[in-house]
C-alpha cells in the first residue's frame, strides 16, 4: 500500500471514529433525558382525560397545564366511582407529591385533588354505592382522608344516609372529629336536623372548645332560620373567650332576631346585647 492510500485509509477511519463517538454522546444524552422524564412521571401517574388506564401524564404535576390537571383529576374521580379503585392510589400519589413540593405553608395545594372528590361526593349523594365505597376506602388513606370526609359531607347534604351515619359517629369509624365537624356544615345548612343537633352538641362538650368555631360556623344558617337547638348552642358560643367564636355566634343571633325569632331575641337579651 502506498503512502497516499494509507493516509486516506487513516482519514476515513478517523472520521468514522469521530462519528461513532458523537453518536455515543448523543445516545448518552437521550438516555439521561429519558431517566429524567421517568422521574417526573413517577411523581404523578394518572390516566389521560377520558381514560382509566395506567397511562402517565406527559408532564409532572408542577408543570402541567392547570385545566388539563383539573380534568385529569375529575376523570380519576369518575374512574373510582365506577369501581377502578386504583384511581385512589393515583390520587394519593398526586396529593403526596403536591404536599412535598409545597413551598408556601399557607398555600392549599390539594385543590386539584378536590375536583376528584367533588365528583365522588356528588356521585355518592346521588346513590352511587361504588362511589361511596371509594370514599370509605379513601378515609383509610392518610393523604386522602380529609378530602374523603369532606366529600362524605357533600354526599350527606344530598341525602345519602350512610355518609351521614359515618359523620355522626366519627370515633366509631376511626375518624377525626375535627374533620367530621367541618364536614357536617353543608348537611346542617341543608336543614338536616341530626346534623344540626350534632353540631349543637359540640357546645356542651368542654373538651371540644377547639372545635367551637367550626361548629358555630356550621350552625349560622340554622340559627338565622330559627332552629332552637342552633340558637341555644350559639348562646353558649357567644360566651366564649375566643373572639372569633363569639363574633360568629353573636352575628348569627342578631340576624335571627332580625327575622323576629323570639328565642334569638331572648338569647341576646340574656347576654346583655338588647
Amino acid at each position: 500500500m502506498n503512502c497516499s492510500c494509507f493516509t486516506r485509509t487513516l482519514d476515513a477511519e478517523s472520521e468514522q471514529l469521530q462519528r461513532l463517538r458523537g453518536e455515543q454522546v448523543e445516545l448518552l444524552q437521550l438516555r439521561n433525558e429519558v431517566a429524567q422524564l421517568r422521574q417526573q412521571f413517577a411523581l404523578m401517574k394518572v390516566p389521560r382525560p377520558g381514560t382509566v388506564q395506567n397511562q402517565p401524564v406527559a408532564q409532572a404535576a408542577t408543570n402541567a397545564d392547570p385545566n388539563a390537571t383539573k380534568e385529569t383529576m375529575r376523570q380519576l374521580g369518575f374512574a373510582a366511582s365506577r369501581g377502578d379503585f386504583s384511581a385512589l392510589d393515583k390520587l394519593a400519589e398526586h396529593a403526596a407529591a403536591a404536599i412535598k413540593a409545597r413551598t408556601n405553608v399557607q398555600q392549599y395545594v390539594l385543590a386539584d385533588v378536590d375536583d376528584a372528590f367533588d365528583v365522588l361526593g356528588s356521585e355518592a349523594g346521588q346513590g352511587n354505592d361504588t362511589a361511596f365505597q371509594a370514599l370509605w376506602r379513601a378515609t383509610r388513606n392518610k393523604n386522602l382522608d380529609g378530602l374523603a370526609i369532606r366529600a362524605l359531607g357533600q354526599a350527606a347534604a344530598l341525602g345519602h344516609e350512610q355518609s351521614l351515619a359515618i359523620l355522626l359517629e366519627p370515633e366509631r369509624h376511626l375518624l377525626l372529629r375535627s374533620s367530621t365537624v367541618s364536614a357536617l356544615r353543608p348537611v346542617a345548612e341543608a336543614g338536616n336536623p341530626r346534623a344540626i343537633d350534632a353540631l349543637a352538641a359540640v357546645s356542651m362538650d368542654e373538651k371540644s372548645k377547639a372545635l367551637w368555631h367550626l361548629a358555630a360556623s356550621g350552625l349560622e344558617k340554622a340559627t338565622i332560620a330559627g332552629n332552637a337547638a342552633a340558637i341555644d348552642a350559639m348562646t353558649v358560643f357567644a360566651r366564649s373567650e375566643n373572639v372569633s367564636v363569639r363574633r360568629v355566634a353573636l352575628l348569627a343571633l342578631e340576624n335571627a332576631s332580625f327575622q323576629n325569632h323570639s328565642r334569638a331575641v331572648e338569647a341576646l337579651r340574656t347576654l346583655g346585647y338588647q
